[in-house]
């Protein structure tokens, strides 16, 4: 029984994990066309926020990685990954949420959100596989 209900919690802990991610992949989709089309307009002026907000990843990655039995080279190559990732993620986000606010005909009446849907779904599947299965890509690397 009580393996049944770690399965259980398993999947639900898992399936929000793909729901927020796969949110988070649609908006960074949202945010590439609007750099693409628009040329994402006001951009430079959220970029402190995103800044601001990429040193919060940073930090937080450094904190919890400290907690881990990781050397400090480690920690702070993690750290420093997940805050361009972060970057990244964030910032094509961000301008993804301004594009779908300002443009609301353009995202959600067009067949391109579907699309992006799927590709987020598709991106989150292989990055949760990915994360699940590269330490058997580092060990083979190592050979």
């Amino acid at each position: 029984m009580a393996s049944r209900l770690e399965g259980r919690e398993y999947l639900v802990r898992t399936t929000i994990l793909v729901c927020i991610f796969t949110v988070v992949l649609t908006t960074n989709f949202i945010g590439i066309m609007s750099f693409i089309t628009e040329g994402a307009p006001g951009a430079t002026g959220r970029l402190p926020l995103y800044v601001l907000l990429t040193s919060v990843v940073f930090v937080a990655a450094i904190i919890i990685l400290e907690m881990s039995q990781y050397d400090g080279r480690s920690v702070l190559t993690a750290s420093v990954t997940a805050g361009v990732l972060g970057f990244i993620f964030i910032s094509l986000g961000g301008e993804g949420l301004v594009y779908a606010w300002r443009n609301p005909d353009d995202v959600i009446t067009s067949q391109l959100l579907v699309y992006f849907i799927a590709a987020a779904v598709i991106g989150t599947g292989l990055g949760y596989w990915g994360l699940r299965h590269w330490r058997e890509f580092a060990r083979q690397a190592r050979y």
